[in-house]
This record gives structure tokens, C-alpha cells and sequence, in this order.
């Protein structure tokens, strides 16, 4: 689930990560938009999917360097293997 959020934004800083019960959210402050996603534990992978999606929609300001940040702290917040090969 994801949801855009225009200004004024409750998200203060550039990115944040919280986990509420087994829920999980990642989100994104970028000139005036934030992008929140939110995700259980099992559903992580389909999360980071959908920040692949997001990154390649020429229609948001979501560029493949968003996603990459984002996926990374998705991975490491379900404990998923989070590797920087060169």
C-alpha cells in the first residue's frame, strides 16, 4: 500500500522508517511530495517491488536511487540479505 502525500506533510526530514505491531513504513520527502509506503513483514519483497515500479513511472519524481535507498531499508528492517555488489 502506498500513498503520496503533498504538502504540508506530517513527514519531517528526508526519509523515515517506523514499525507499528508487524506493519512497517518507509517514506520519502522529496520536493514537496512524500511517498509513504507501508508493508507487513511477509509482504517486504512485494514492497520493494513496488518501489521498482515507482522508480520506473517517468510520470513521478521517484527516481532508481529513491527506490535503491528505500528497498535497503526494507530489506534491513525485515532482516532480508542486503548485498553492494560493484
Amino acid at each position: 500500500m502506498c500513498f503520496i502525500i503533498h504538502p504540508p506533510s506530517v513527514v519531517q526530514g528526508e526519509r523515515i522508517m517506523m514499525h507499528i505491531h508487524k506493519s512497517n513504513i518507509v517514506a520519502l520527502r522529496k520536493h514537496g511530495e512524500t511517498f509513504v509506503f507501508f508493508y507487513d513483514d511477509e509482504d517486504a519483497e512485494a514492497a520493494i517491488r513496488t518501489l521498482a515500479r515507482f522508480a520506473a513511472d517517468p510520470q513521478l519524481d521517484f527516481n532508481w536511487n529513491d527506490a535503491a535507498v528505500l528497498s535497503r531499508d526494507v530489506a534491513l528492517s525485515v532482516g532480508l540479505k542486503v548485498s553492494c555488489d560493484s
